[in-house]
């Protein structure tokens, strides 16, 4: 389970020149659709309309991130989609 939780990590982290990883995905994530609502009328800016769409993001981003590393597994036993190159 090493390669899923690096590829989930992935989605959550931005890694930095020095080796450092800073969590500027998470801040992101939430504050652009916090800056972004500001333009939505009262009725449309709740924050859980913003938390749900920072959590949305980084959960399609982590999904998609193991779908890219699990691919090659997954065409092999179903077969569907372009031949993957190796």
């Amino acid at each position: 389970m090493p390669i899923s939780r690096w590829e989930l990590t992935r989605a959550t982290t931005v890694a930095i020149r020095s080796g450092f990883k800073a969590r500027g995905r998470i801040a992101g994530a939430y504050i652009a659709p916090a800056v972004a609502y500001q333009m939505y009328p009262d009725r449309l800016r709740g924050a859980d309309r913003m938390m749900n769409s920072g959590a949305l993001y980084l959960a399609t981003r982590g999904a998609t991130n193991l779908l890219r590393e699990f691919w090659p597994e997954i065409h092999r036993v179903i077969r569907i989609g372009p031949k993957p190159r190796y």
